[in-house]
């Protein structure tokens, strides 16, 4: 969920800086991951940021919208 809503989550990428350590390695095969304080503190801070994170809802069935897509040979996203 913090992936998706990440745009919408001021500073997110700060917050989120123990968790996103100790997921880098250059070790070779399985390692256990040792939780940590500094860890279990980003996770609650971003469980935190999502609750407080602005509702997002579906755009006025009224209005007009419009898709932008972008297509290579072997791609396609929108």
């Amino acid at each position: 969920m913090v992936n998706f809503y990440r745009r919408f989550l001021p500073r997110i990428a700060r917050t989120l800086v123990p968790l996103t350590n100790a997921l880098k390695g250059s070790q070779k095969g399985p390692t256990a991951l040792i939780w940590t304080p500094p860890m279990q503190a980003a996770f609650l801070a971003a469980k935190t940021a999502l609750c407080q994170a602005s509702t997002l809802v579906h755009p006025d069935s009224a209005a007009s919208l419009s898709i932008m897509v972008d297509v290579s040979a072997t791609h396609v996203g929108c």
